[in-house]
C-alpha cells in the first residue's frame, strides 16, 4: 500500500513545499498566506472607542497599582510586627511576602514599558 501511495505523496510534497521563507509559502502560483502585511487596527471603531478603551485601561492599571501597593504595605507591616515580636520564622516568611509583593508592584508599574518593548520587538 505504501508503494502505491509513495508517488502521490512525493508529488504532493514537492508541489506544496517551496524554497521561500516560512512567512511566504507558495503552492504553485497561489499565495497561501492571506494575512501577509495585516496588522490589528482598532481605528475603524472610531475615535470615541479609542479614547474610551484607553481611559478604561488606565483605570484598570490604576486599580491594579493600588491593589499591589495595599498588599505591599500589608506585607511590610507584618514583617515589622514579626521582627518586633522576636518571631524569626514568621519574619522570614513575611520577608518572602515583602519580596514577592515588591516584584508584583514593580511589574505592575512597568507594564507600559514592558508592553512597549514587546510591541517594538514584534513590529521591528
Amino acid at each position: 500500500m505504501s508503494a502505491l501511495l509513495a508517488p502521490v505523496i512525493n508529488i504532493t510534497t514537492s508541489a506544496v513545499v517551496a524554497t521561500h521563507t516560512p512567512s511566504h509559502v507558495v503552492a504553485g502560483n497561489a499565495d497561501i498566506n492571506p494575512f501577509d502585511g495585516v496588522k490589528p487596527d482598532p481605528s475603524w471603531l472610531g475615535d470615541n472607542f479609542t479614547t474610551q478603551w484607553k481611559l478604561a485601561l488606565g483605570g484598570i492599571w490604576f486599580v491594579v497599582i493600588l491593589f499591589c501597593a495595599f498588599f505591599l504595605l500589608r506585607a511590610v507591616m507584618s514583617l515589622r510586627h514579626f521582627k518586633n515580636a522576636k518571631m524569626p520564622q514568621k519574619a522570614e516568611q513575611a520577608k518572602g511576602a515583602v519580596i514577592g509583593t515588591s516584584v508584583m508592584t514593580g511589574a505592575a508599574v512597568m507594564v507600559p514599558a514592558i508592553f512597549g518593548f514587546i510591541l517594538s520587538a514584534v513590529n521591528g
